[in-house]
């Protein structure tokens, strides 16, 4: 989550997208505000004709257009209304500039239309262009999750998995391939997935459940709806645990991966200390502390082996054994 090509996106309420999608698709969708995928990506909302985008830039040009038309006009008919006038009085002056004018304006008229319309074009084009993406989104509205369509507990706990599982991919050691960088590249974009998918299908049914009971019938029922919802919300807790507790190792792991590059630093720079410290005649208190060093590297070394050991353990538990089938991946729409 700290740049833009996170599999789990950048913006705060960035929705959880499908990772079988184009990528270029998941950039935009990550990029995008929260806000306009929710007014644009509604799937009842409906698209507006082609005609539409050429409204703003016809009324644009029509208006120019319009006026320099009403300007030629009124110029004609003053240069008409006038024609009669003696050349070498005032009125006669005011002729001349009047049908100088509009002849000079008609003719500029017919260019001017033929670069509005060209300019209309080109703006429509790139207007086109540039909703491609909404249109794209609109078009794939099962295929993502807006953290603002889950109820606030849910909510809650997709962050959680997004940012336990993007601290995983962040991790020192998953960059370093110390833990399978590959199977946590494949498989927690999916899970993170997969949970969102679960999850909105729980706000939607969470959503259903009525309040209360409208009979003595329907009180068992209405019962066992709750209890059903709670166990199923109660599993995916579990699941967010496991890859916290999967993140919280590799936190570990990365930890104890800088303390031993220090030492390792320190015992290699120990020969330094120790030719500085022989030339002031402490040769012996040198040749101590450099071996310090080199019992305090392999310690440290010690500890990130073990440190490593249990991110692998901690892996073993968040992430399957086998690879995740994406396309398998179920999506909101569908049913619970």
């Amino acid at each position: 989550m700290k740049d833009a090509a996170s599999p789990f996106g950048s913006r705060p309420g960035s929705p959880v997208v499908d990772p079988d999608l184009p990528a270029h698709l998941r950039k935009f969708l990550h990029e995008a505000s929260p806000r306009d995928l929710e007014r644009f990506g509604d799937p009842a909302g409906k698209e507006e004709s082609a005609w539409w985008d050429v409204v703003p830039y016809l009324v644009r040009s029509g208006l120019l257009l319009g006026l320099g038309t009403v300007l030629w006009v009124v110029l004609g008919q003053t240069s008409d209304s006038t024609g009669s006038a003696d050349p070498a009085s005032n009125v006669g002056a005011f002729h001349y500039l009047f049908s100088r004018a509009a002849d000079w304006l008609g003719r500029l008229l017919v260019p001017a239309a033929g670069l509005a319309v060209l300019w209309t074009a080109l703006n429509v084009m790139k207007t086109r262009d540039a909703e491609q993406p909404w249109r794209k989104a609109h078009s794939v509205r099962n295929r993502y999750v807006l953290p603002s369509q889950l109820t606030q507990e849910a909510a809650k706990l997709l962050n959680r998995a997004r940012t336990a599982a993007a601290q995983i991919l962040d991790s020192e050691v998953h960059k370093r391939d110390l833990v399978d960088r590959r199977r946590a590249q494949l498989q927690l974009p999916a899970q993170i997935w997969e949970m969102a998918c679960s999850l909105d299908r729980y706000s939607r049914l969470v959503k259903e459940t009525p309040d209360s009971a409208e009979g003595e019938h329907a009180k068992q029922p209405l019962k066992a709806r709750r209890v059903a919802l709670k166990s199923g919300l109660a599993a995916l807790q579990g699941h967010v645990e496991a890859i916290e507790t999967y993140a919280v190792q590799t936190a570990e792991a990365d930890a104890r991966l800088r303390e031993l590059q220090q030492v390792e630093q320190l015992e290699k720079d120990g020969e330094d200390v120790l030719d500085f410290l022989a030339s002031t005649a402490r040769a012996e208190v040198a040749s101590a502390e450099v071996r310090q060093l080199s019992g305090q590297a392999a310690i440290v070394a010690d500890r990130f082996t073990a440190a490593l050991i249990a991110a692998k353990d901690a892996a073993v538990q968040a992430l399957p054994a086998a690879p995740v089938a994406l396309d398998k991946a179920p999506h909101p729409g569908a049913g619970a």
